[in-house]
């Protein structure tokens, strides 16, 4: 059968791909430790988990309203007003299955053919390919060697087609937490040039040493609130901050007006998100959060035994947030190693490490490292790339 244009034109993510190959040499007895994998390493709260299955027997599971419950949408819509100090309201939240799924619905929603979005690199592997899937054009622009974002440089980006730019702080796959000037910089220029920033905060929870993350949302506090809504997405989940990668519940904040045509369009394509997965989401808004305190505490005592040991190999800055390291890696080019692909390949068949390769990412002499793992998975993964490093020829 013929595949479609689109689809042809896209690329598969590599962070599933290494996934699924990791499983499959673990089954034929390989032990290769993962540093590959994007998602908490601990299940969720035994009481979230319970209510996955008690939600079956006390609501109705038949088919909900597409933008979400409006018990998930209205704790949601309470909860984030007080974060950022403005009147959030129910119809100014849209639940979808996962973040991936809310911004392959935005670009959908509001681009059309030839529309320009400006892809800050290093990237989630998904933005480009969710740009190119609504037939319009990623423009990369390449962040500082410190990972915060080259105004100068997005400022060039900024031309008559574009139509956004989507912002990822705490980055995946840097780590790092982009500086509060500079988004209220781009936020300026949105209004200027008439193009909306979309802020994909899926590791907001998930930051270190006491920095703290701005959310657009909580700059601009002259503008009318529905006025910024319609101005500055924002995107969230479940998957990161509470463990619940499985459940598929991401949500959006945004102008009612853009809820009411996702709504449309999501109505056509998988209607409502899992009913029970959004019973378990309010359970976890909702009960005391120390469990999701210590999973935080957890990621930052393993971040610390991370950068002090991979930087003893690597180029490194520290990640500020989220569960990476992205260190530059072309000092370990030889001869037959010529890319991050072929040193991400020379890892896994070498030391039985799994990391993934910086092209995937949009920054080529890079390797994202996961410490999304236990710290004696950490510490040995270091030491077989160590030992395999200075083996290559």
């Amino acid at each position: 059968m013929k595949i479609s244009n689109r689809v042809e034109a896209i690329m598969a993510s590599k962070s599933v791909s290494m996934v699924a190959r990791v499983g499959e040499l673990q089954k034929k007895g390989i032990p290769i430790i993962s540093l590959c994998v994007g998602e908490p390493d601990m299940p969720p709260p035994e009481e979230v988990m319970e209510e996955m299955y008690l939600a079956q027997k006390r609501i109705n599971c038949g088919y909900g309203p597409v933008s979400g419950h409006p018990a998930l949408r209205e704790k949601l819509a309470e909860q984030i007003g007080k974060a950022v100090k403005r009147p959030i309201r129910a119809e100014n939240i849209f639940i979808s299955n996962g973040s991936k799924q809310i911004i392959y619905n935005i670009f959908q929603t509001i681009i059309n053919s030839g529309d320009e979005v400006i892809v800050p690199s290093p990237y989630w592997v998904t933005f480009p390919e969710s740009i190119k899937l609504a037939g319009g054009k990623p423009v990369f622009v390449p962040c500082l060697t410190t990972h915060q974002l080259d105004l100068s440089a997005i400022r060039r980006a900024i031309g008559p087609s574009t139509r956004a730019i989507i912002l990822n702080s705490p980055n995946n796959p840097t780590g790092a937490i982009y500086n509060t000037d500079d988004i209220f910089q781009i936020l300026q220029w949105a209004e200027q040039f008439n193009f909306a920033v979309i802020s994909d905060e899926a590791y907001a929870f998930l930051t270190y040493d006491q920095k703290t993350f701005t959310s657009p949302l909580t700059l601009l506090k002259h503008h009318d609130t529905e006025d910024l809504l319609n101005r500055v997405l924002t995107v969230q989940t479940f998957s990161k901050s509470y463990a619940m990668t499985g459940y598929r519940v991401g949500f959006l904040v945004a102008s009612a007006e853009l809820v009411k045509n996702m709504d449309k369009f999501q109505g056509h394509v998988c209607g409502n998100v899992c009913t029970p997965a959004q019973a378990s989401a309010i359970l976890a808004l909702t009960m005391p959060q120390d469990y999701f305190l210590q999973m935080k505490k957890t990621f930052e005592k393993r971040r610390n035994l991370a950068h002090r040991l991979f930087s003893k190999i690597f180029d490194l800055t520290p990640a500020q947030g989220a569960f990476y390291l992205f260190p530059r890696c072309d000092q370990y080019y030889t001869e037959t190693i010529k890319t991050s692909d072929d040193l991400a390949n020379f890892i896994l068949e070498k030391a039985q490490v799994a990391v993934l390769p910086g092209s995937a990412f949009g920054a080529e002499h890079y390797l994202r490292i996961s410490f999304a793992t236990s710290e004696k998975e950490i510490e040995e993964g270091f030491h077989r790339i160590q030992k395999a490093l200075g083996e290559r020829r």
